[in-house]
């Protein structure tokens, strides 16, 4: 069915040209239709018009003519799109893929980008308009929601265009129109059809990783998850025995405050440097040092030393894995 705010625009065209009073009911309203009022059902099954005035059945028969243009010119397009959502879910059978794609006058070899984005739920329907508006006008593109916070764009790559730039030209434009978080993932692209499921499931994997280790950033490659993939995939109990391992019974990272969880993690961030870590932090060199030797005492670990940084890096990120457990 058109959108809304589509159907309102046509029905006040036609209402200006015809003179007409023209309103969408829903169909077990139409009992109530006024006498020398016409009745029209709408193709999506669940509504009328009912118009009347000047022109009334002449209004009537104009809007659903509208209405089966645009149906005739957007039905290959859904069905493209169902098409896809199907073949990255994993329902098409992959001896079956070929063939249903010539049906459908998709290039099966055709290098594709499965990007996925994720936005809170109040923004859902925005986003969906401002993204079909950015590729609304190139044909090979297509998406479509999987969740009421998440959708797919399934996008032919052009020569020279890369999947992580298209996510992050994706990223910022959703972030600077709806002015709210917006985050968007990507795996390898698809070298042809049926490797649209593993690029989806990559991309899926991305977002995940990246909530528990790299939550701000708002790009994220599966390609470039690094360490926090592997960790990812670790059994929970062998989580907790490493953890114990390294600090023995008790756990001082949940003593770490955010302030003292921030310099770690710039420190780190500065490959153990600091005098830039200071600068970066406005902080006096000797305050640092000092704020670093708290930690030893703290941890048992002076990460001033590449071994001992090394070993709680690894801690940390087991830590956050074992925290955002569902």
């Amino acid at each position: 069915m058109i959108a809304p705010a589509a159907l309102n625009q046509i029905i006040k065209d036609i209402r200006d040209i015809t003179g007409s009073s023209m309103r969408i009911l829903r169909k077990e309203k139409a009992a109530d239709v006024n006498d020398g009022c016409f009745c029209f059902e709408l193709p999506d099954g669940s509504s009328v018009l009912e118009t009347s005035g000047p022109n009334a059945e002449m209004a009537g028969q104009l809007l659903l003519r509208e209405l089966e243009h645009i149906e005739t010119l957007t039905k290959p397009r859904k069905d493209k799109t169902l098409f896809l959502q199907d073949v990255i879910s994993g329902r098409v059978a992959p001896e079956s893929l070929a063939s249903a794609a010539r049906k459908r006058h998709l290039d099966f070899n055709m290098s594709r980008a499965v990007l996925l984005a994720e936005v809170p739920e109040e923004d859902m329907d925005l986003a969906l308009q401002i993204t079909s508006a950015i590729i609304s006008k190139v044909f090979g593109n297509h998406h479509f929601a999987v969740s009421g916070t998440r959708f797919v764009v399934v996008r032919e790559l052009a020569d020279g265009e890369t999947v992580i730039g298209l996510a992050q030209i994706l990223a910022d434009t959703l972030r600077s129109e709806i002015l709210t978080p917006v985050r968007v993932s990507c795996g390898a692209p698809a070298a042809h059809l049926g490797e649209l499921t593993r690029a989806y499931s990559e991309a899926v994997t991305a977002l995940s990783v990246s909530s528990v280790f790299t939550p701000d950033n708002y790009v994220i490659s599966y390609e470039k998850l690094g360490l926090g993939r592997l960790i990812y995939t670790l059994d929970p109990d062998l989580c907790r025995s490493f953890l114990t391992e390294t600090f023995g019974k008790h756990n001082p990272l949940g003593d770490l405050d955010a302030d003292t969880l921030t310099l770690i993690n710039y420190f780190f961030s500065h490959n153990l440097n600091i005098t830039d870590t200071a600068k970066a932090l406005y902080l006096h060199r000797n305050t640092l040092i000092y704020r670093l030797e708290k930690i030893r005492d703290l941890t048992g670990f002076d990460i001033r030393r590449f071994d001992d940084a090394m070993t709680f890096r690894i801690a940390m990120l087991v830590n956050n894995r074992l925290i955002h457990l569902p």
